[in-house]
């Protein structure tokens, strides 16, 4: 167990040097950031995600005792991993049009509709599995307090699903005026 604790606390000093990382070279070396580049930060940061979702998921079922809550949460860590599996497959299509500066295509509007759309998904799959959960505590003889398990991931998740659906109109109108403007030329 000890091991284990480690191991996340190097993982954690690993992912927050890599943001720093991120950030300093978005404010001061702008330039050095081109498609590629966040073509490959985001396949490796959705790859280590998926290998963390993958070995918590192989844990999980390790020490799995089966009761309806373990298998509530073992539901929502798969829909999870599909979802962001999704997710990742639609960011790698909106950045391979952006690295062949495919820019104004209606694609690139249904790719970044259909991310916040997960992202919505995300929140309503959180909020179920919080509501189950505490159903199932009330129904197990648990304190009649029914609070239904919340935490700032739905609100993140409701934010990010919100501005990307923003994103997408706005973007949709910058297709149509790019279009009419293709044909007034």
């Amino acid at each position: 167990m000890l091991f284990l604790f480690w191991l996340i606390v190097i993982i954690a000093i690993a992912m927050i040097g890599g943001i720093i990382y991120i950030v300093y070279l978005s404010k001061y070396k702008e330039e050095q950031i081109d498609a590629t580049f966040l073509y490959n930060i985001i396949k490796f940061a959705f790859t280590f995600f998926f290998l963390i979702y993958l070995i918590s998921i192989i844990l999980s079922l390790i020490g799995i005792n089966l009761s309806e809550a373990m298998l509530i949460l073992f539901a929502k860590t798969m829909i999870y991993l599909v979802y962001f599996t999704y997710i990742f497959i639609n960011t790698q299509k909106l950045l391979m049009n952006l690295k062949d500066d495919k820019i104004f295509v209606k694609e690139n509007y249904f790719y970044t509709k259909k991310i916040g759309q997960i992202f919505l998904y995300l929140a309503l799959t959180e909020s179920l599995s919080g509501l189950f959960l505490d159903i199932l505590d009330v129904l197990n003889g648990g304190n009649f307090a029914f609070n239904v398990t919340t935490n700032f991931t739905i609100f993140i998740f409701v934010i990010i699903g919100l501005v990307l659906f923003l994103i997408s109109k706005i973007l949709q109108k910058s297709i149509e005026i790019y279009q009419e403007n293709e044909l007034t030329i």
